[in-house]
């Protein structure tokens, strides 16, 4: 039988200012997805009988999520909005469902807050790591 795992288990946590050990989930997402990017990089020549070759963990790595949700003025929500309006990083836990981890720096490189009169205030995010994350298997 396989396991599934809910959707609302994939957390986004934002390390406190005072502590990379105190961490506060960004509990006003509703939807995230977490992408990683490995740009490979093109060996291929004249010996690679007209097929593409790749060279095996070669290139640039990288690692984004994305999330949208209700606005809060929470303190990891709002440590966002701040990293996004002051260009700073964050550090930056993700947890899965499963219980594994990707710890370290990450750049907001995007974030959009909207409001329709009939709703409550929302807002997109997009986080870009920067340097070596730390990854913990479940």
């Amino acid at each position: 039988m396989t396991t599934a795992y809910n959707g609302r288990d994939l957390l986004l946590q934002i390390a406190g200012a005072a502590s990379p050990t105190v961490w506060n989930t960004v509990g006003g997402l509703r939807a995230k997805s977490l992408s990683i990017n490995n740009n490979p990089v093109d060996i291929t020549n004249d010996g690679s009988a007209g097929f593409r070759e790749l060279l095996p963990a070669g290139g640039v790595q990288s690692f984004e999520m994305t999330g949208n949700g209700v606005f809060t003025k929470a303190t990891a929500d709002a440590a966002l909005f701040t990293a996004a309006l002051n260009r700073t990083t964050v550090y930056a836990r993700i947890i899965s469902g499963a219980g594994d981890k990707f710890i370290g720096s990450f750049v907001v490189t995007s974030y959009q807050r909207t409001g329709n009169f009939d709703n409550a205030e929302q807002f997109t995010v997009t986080l870009q790591s920067t340097g070596t994350l730390i990854y913990q298997s479940s």
